[in-house]
């Protein structure tokens, strides 16, 4: 039994390790080894999705440097640009979604993304020509980084917090409460003004014909019997 425990436990720890290694080759994939620092530092949506914006302009600055070089690979090296510029904005995607699902307001960096990626967008598309001798190389790929773009800025206009944004307070309102189905259940209206329970009305006075009361009652005395 122990040594069947400790073999499962062994494969359980090797899967958790190839997990942990194939999430970190994917986060070098697009990012440096500082850069993957530099994001797990800055724990905040307000940190982060500024840090994640500073990295893309990096990698759109990398496009113009290949762009105006002579070299044979400069097609190449745009197309690997736009892809790490896609994911990262994916990845602040990501941030975003986890910052809304945990009500964690960053209002700084939505207001930066609304001035950057319209920019970023604009040097996209600028880019979408083909009088570029490289431009079949990368062609594709700015198509999906233009898109990705563009679907990230429809996201930030919906707001922090869409769900919360979009509800509206009613405009009418009932002029009376509604009354009970039962009508037993209804209130009943007070006769004399007042509330609680009615009050007991008062004795009437005594009338000249009723006979009057005998003084005393009780069994006669002794000396009447006599």
């Amino acid at each position: 039994m122990s040594r069947k425990f400790s073999i499962t436990r062994c494969a359980l720890l090797a899967l958790i390790f190839l997990a942990a290694t194939v999430h970190a080759t994917a986060q070098e994939d697009f990012l440096t080894r500082e850069e993957v620092d530099a994001v797990r530092d800055a724990q905040e949506p307000e940190k982060r999705i500024p840090l994640y914006l500073e990295i893309a302009d990096m990698r759109l600055g990398a496009m113009r440097a290949a762009l105006g070089s002579a070299k044979s690979n400069a097609g190449r090296a745009v197309q690997k640009s736009l892809e790490q510029y896609t994911q990262i904005l994916e990845a602040i995607e990501t941030t975003m979604a986890d910052a809304r699902e945990r009500r964690s307001p960053f209002p700084k960096a939505m207001e930066l993304l609304k001035i950057r990626l319209p920019e970023s967008q604009q040097f996209l598309e600028s880019l979408d020509n083909d009088a570029s001798p490289i431009y079949a190389d990368y062609q594709f790929t700015l198509e999906e980084s233009i898109a990705v773009t563009e679907e990230l800025l429809e996201d930030v206009a919906k707001g922090m917090f869409p769900e919360v944004d979009e509800r509206t307070a009613p405009t009418e309102f009932p002029s009376a409460p509604p009354r009970p189905d039962n009508p037993r259940e209804r209130p009943r209206p007070s006769t004399d003004g007042q509330e609680g329970p009615p009050r007991k009305r008062p004795a009437a006075p005594p009338s000249s014909s009723d006979p009057a009361p005998s003084p005393e009652e009780g069994p006669p005395r002794k000396s009447d019997r006599q």
